[in-house]
């Protein structure tokens, strides 16, 4: 019996979310993962790492749940229809969908990439009954991260006029008036922009994790220094470890297409197998 890859959608028919669950040869799994992607583009670039990720985990015998927030990929509804919050809401449907298909788990982890990675700490820190949690060069600061996203809207203002129309500050006055604003094709909400912007996990409530978080910095060369805030926000956790991998930044658009990782994928599930019986 060969793992399967099941497609389908569940939660309400108006708000559906679409996934794919990856189960193991062992029809009777143990250990369940969440995957939570990353905002927009990003989770288009990196989709096909997270596919091997999914796969890889499944041939070591875990359940893995794989699903696209509302207003990205195949669910439902428009980007400029959610923030954090109902992001969080998502999470915690597809835990539960998780479990749902699968009675004999005992333990379900999150793991995240940049966004993803936030919402998934941020969701650890509100809820019981997630173990580990694993985040992939996390977005610490929600502030500095609306900042990056105001900033793609600023270049493409310039490769399509030739000059900014809209400085930071008149983006930010729309948003506020109810008007979105494009980020890679992507209409983001002042909803979101005010709850993002909120987001801040070094300061945030501690996780409720029964097991470990690893946060994991992906630089493109190993002998890059520590992110200061990685390793704060390693510090932050009651126990977790810092991981540092020296691979592309695959969440954007470069050169190399990169469908699998070289380091990433094999350390961070070589990290959950010493630890799945704790």
């Amino acid at each position: 019996m060969q793992n399967t890859e099941r497609p389908f959608f569940f939660a309400d028919a108006d708000e559906a979310l679409f996934a794919v669950l990856h189960m193991p040869k062992n029809a009777k799994p143990r250990q369940g993962i969440v995957l939570c992607h990353p905002f927009g583009e990003e989770k288009l670039w990196s989709h096909r790492v997270y596919v091997n990720f999914a796969r890889r985990a499944a041939e070591l015998g875990m359940a893995v749940l794989r699903f696209d927030f509302r207003g990205h990929g195949d669910s439902a509804g428009h980007s400029e229809d959610y923030g954090a919050e109902c992001y969080l809401e998502d999470i915690h449907t597809a835990v539960a969908q998780l479990r749902l298909d699968c009675p004999t788990l005992e333990s379900i982890d999150l793991l995240g990439l940049r966004f993803g990675a936030a919402l998934a700490s941020q969701y650890a820190a509100r809820h019981d009954g997630i173990r580990h949690l694993m985040l992939w060069e996390p977005i610490v600061s929600g502030e500095k991260y609306m900042q990056e996203l105001l900033r793609i809207n600023l270049s493409t203002q310039l490769a399509v006029y030739g000059k900014v129309r809209d400085n930071r500050e008149k983006l930010v006055e729309k948003l506020a008036a109810g008007e979105p604003a494009n980020v890679d094709g992507y209409l983001i909400s002042h909803d979101f922009y005010d709850q993002c912007g909120k987001i801040d996990l070094l300061t945030s409530a501690k996780s409720r994790l029964s097991g470990k978080a690893l946060v994991v910095q992906i630089a493109p060369n190993i002998k890059q220094k520590d992110r200061p805030e990685f390793v704060q926000l390693s510090e932050h956790f009651t126990s977790s470890d810092f991981l540092k991998v020296e691979e592309p930044a695959f969440w954007r658009e470069i050169k190399p297409y990169t469908s699998t990782t070289t380091t990433l994928v094999p350390e961070t599930l070589s990290w959950l197998e010493q630890h799945n019986g704790s």
